[in-house]
């Protein structure tokens, strides 16, 4: 957690620690398909092992804030739309 102002503080690191999350668990053998909800291409270098070790991967994202190049390197994709967010929101 890093103080922005008085009374805010902001979490940095998480791209960092999905990362490392997805890799520990592709190589412990416990996944075998990753699906990330996410855009961020600071998330590119921890696909990238993820594939490097043939796990399928999923990209679930919001079409304003997508990475071009994450979005051309995950295996299937889903975009987030009304549709999908009226299905997950009927509960």
């Amino acid at each position: 957690m890093v103080k922005r102002s008085d009374s805010e503080f902001v979490q940095k690191g998480v791209d960092t620690l999905i990362c490392v999350d997805m890799v520990k668990l592709v190589y412990s053998g416990k996944i075998d398909k990753v699906i990330l909800i996410a855009g961020d291409h600071d998330l590119i270098p921890g696909i990238e092992a993820v594939k490097d070790a043939m796990v399928i991967t999923k990209l679930i994202f919001h079409k304003d804030s997508v990475s071009d190049q994450l979005y051309e390197m995950c295996d299937d994709r889903m975009m987030i739309d009304d549709a999908l967010v009226s299905i997950i929101s009927r509960d």
